[in-house]
């Protein structure tokens, strides 16, 4: 499975409808589930998050092949903030893969 997050942003979106015309597995991921639903009609999996949330990113990551992250830099985010969301999209151990 391919997790793209912020799916419904400029390259996300390409990403994904690029995998989906292939027919590969995807998960997207975006803050808002009602605009994931162009990409869930085309059998793409829902994942409502925050980029900022380690948890929920570690669960939109189980199981997940390959991640799709381009993410810009947010002078508002602090610090801590800003290294906790590279700590989660660089920890491939933690994507644990469901039984």
């Amino acid at each position: 499975m391919y997790v793209i997050l912020g799916a419904t942003g400029h390259t996300g979106t390409i990403v994904a409808n690029e995998l989906l015309s292939k027919k590969k597995k995807v998960r997207v991921v975006g803050r808002d589930n009602q605009r994931l639903a162009a990409f869930t009609s085309r059998g793409a999996e829902a994942f409502t998050a925050n980029v900022t949330d380690e948890k929920a990113l570690s669960r939109a990551f189980t199981g997940a092949e390959a991640v799709y992250a381009l993410m810009p830099p947010d002078l508002t985010m602090t610090t801590t903030g800003d290294t906790k969301v590279r700590w989660a999209v660089r920890s491939p151990r933690r994507w644990k893969t469901p039984e």
